[in-house]
């Protein structure tokens, strides 16, 4: 397996911030896949993504993928500055 890095445009009301995880995948269209499913637009009636706060006032774009090293994903997730996706 291989690690992966999304990194997302966060739109929360009028306000934007960018969130990231990391996805363990066997490669990079299954990475992208998985990501793709976690954006969403404002008031969507689509399932409840990572990136959604339940006020129907946040959407999330993808903006990049790029494989890590397992270390690398490791400190991320340890420094919070993404966590893994599950």
């Amino acid at each position: 397996m291989k690690y992966f890095l999304a990194k997302f445009m966060i739109y929360d009301g009028e306000h934007e911030h960018r969130g990231q995880f990391v996805i363990k995948a066997k490669d990079f269209d299954m990475a992208w896949q998985i990501a793709l499913k976690e954006q969403h637009d404002v008031g969507s009636d689509e399932a409840k993504t990572w990136w959604d706060y339940g006020d129907g006032l946040t959407a999330s774009a993808l903006e990049s993928i790029e494989e890590v090293e397992k270390s690398e994903a490791e400190v991320l997730d340890r420094l919070r500055v993404a966590y893994f996706y599950s």
